[in-house]
């Protein structure tokens, strides 16, 4: 890829995942294998969920 975007929770930079773009959308990938998305991995447009599953995500990991 040609860039990644970190995203990440302010109160503790180890939570992170990697916002991919690409040719058919986006790809965010989990290394820290929260359980979230399927494979650690989620593929789609913004139009597909990506907000509400960024939204379980940090649910998730700031517990």
């Amino acid at each position: 890829p040609w860039i990644t975007f970190e995203i990440g929770l302010y109160a503790d930079h180890t939570k992170t995942l990697q916002l991919i773009p690409s040719s058919h959308g986006f790809e965010v990938a989990d290394a820290g294998a929260s359980g979230v998305f399927k494979n650690n991995v989620w593929s789609g447009e913004i139009e597909d969920g990506l907000v509400e599953l960024l939204s379980a995500w940090i649910t998730l990991v700031s517990a």
